[in-house]
């Protein structure tokens, strides 16, 4: 641009003093002096101001192109500086639609790739639930494998030998009735061990629901002494009952006399003979707490070890089938020893 109004100028100025050297040439030779002289006596101002007075006409003339030039060369700049600017202004837009269906593809993108991520969660928590069913299924099948195998054995092995030793002494009417009531006790017991199972099995269907409902533990514990008592007499063990009369909770009657139950023939079983016993129970915070103390004839720790291991030990099979029974009661079961001495076994479910 700049180039061009150099150019136009310079052409300007050229053919400025072309015509300027013409008239001087005619001048000289058309020979006539008087019309030099006239033409210098009308330029006599001009000459005083300087040699260049003559060109001042056309210099002001070449100024005003000059500016007038500039001015065009303004014009069209500003048209050029507004194309321009539509053309930023519609390239930017194009790269705003393209930024944006980036965002869009990349939004897309990411939604997808969270729905797999959450789909693949499902299936590796579905995958997780179904190995714990079968862990689940596998160790129930264990379990009441196990119970068969050592509840119902030996009842029937002593009545097995009872009938046989029965059968010797038949002539013997005293003989034969304490045989029949030592029958009728095996049996009881046995069929006490069959009904703990039908209800340890209830538990484990998948259709099971829990429902509590005001009852008395005191009522319940010595509902399950009468079972008990029995095997408490024929060790010498001092029995001590805290547990309120008043005592009011919130739970499943039958579940809680199961608990109570097993956890006293666990007690019976490990305390030393002729030792103390102790039952308390209270509700602290909306938990219902039972507590049964005990001092076994074995090491504490033992006793503790020996409990964890249900595959290979019956009363610790009864501790896992208790266990159950407390989880599904939505509590805890705690089982711990107090100066390496006492055997605690402690119960905690919400009322």
């Amino acid at each position: 641009m700049n180039i061009t109004i150099g150019r136009r100028l310079t052409i300007c100025f050229i053919c400025s003093c072309f015509r300027h050297m013409r008239n001087i040439g005619a001048v000289l030779l058309g020979g006539s002096m008087s019309a030099f002289a006239g033409d210098l006596r009308q330029s006599g101002d001009q000459a005083a101001a300087g040699p260049l007075a003559f060109f001042n006409k056309d210099i002001v003339a070449y100024k005003l192109l000059a500016g007038r030039l500039l001015l065009q060369a303004n014009l069209d700049g500003g048209q050029m500086t507004a194309a321009e600017r539509e053309w930023i202004f519609y390239a930017g837009l194009v790269i705003l639609v393209l930024l944006l269906a980036l965002l869009g593809i990349r939004f897309r993108t990411s939604r997808l790739t969270q729905s797999r991520r959450r789909v693949q969660a499902i299936q590796s928590a579905n995958a997780f639930l179904t190995y714990d069913e079968l862990k689940t299924n596998d160790e129930f099948k264990k379990k009441l494998i196990a119970i068969i195998a050592n509840d119902f054995s030996s009842p029937l092995k002593q009545i097995s030998a009872i009938t046989a030793r029965l059968g010797q002494q038949a002539s013997d009417p005293a003989v034969t009735t304490a045989f029949i009531k030592e029958i009728s006790v095996i049996a009881r017991g046995a069929l006490c061990v069959f009904d703990n199972i039908l209800k340890w099995i209830k538990l484990q269907l998948s259709g099971f629901v829990y429902v509590k409902y005001p009852c008395r533990p005191y009522e319940i514990l010595q509902g399950v002494l009468g079972i008990v008592a029995p095997r408490m007499e024929e060790k010498g063990i001092v029995f001590v009952n805290q547990v309120p009369q008043q005592l009011v909770v919130e739970a499943d009657a039958e579940m809680l006399k199961m608990i109570q139950q097993h956890l006293l023939q666990l007690a019976i079983h490990f305390t030393d003979p002729g030792r103390l016993m102790v039952v308390s129970a209270w509700e602290e915070l909306s938990l219902a707490h039972i507590r049964l103390i005990t001092e076994p004839s074995e090491d504490v720790e033992e006793v503790l070890k020996s409990l964890g291991n249900w595959q290979q030990n019956m009363y610790a099979l009864s501790y896992a089938m208790t266990e159950d029974f407390v989880h599904k009661m939505n509590g805890k079961l705690a089982l711990s020893s107090v100066d390496q001495r006492y055997l605690v076994f402690h119960v905690t479910f919400p009322v």
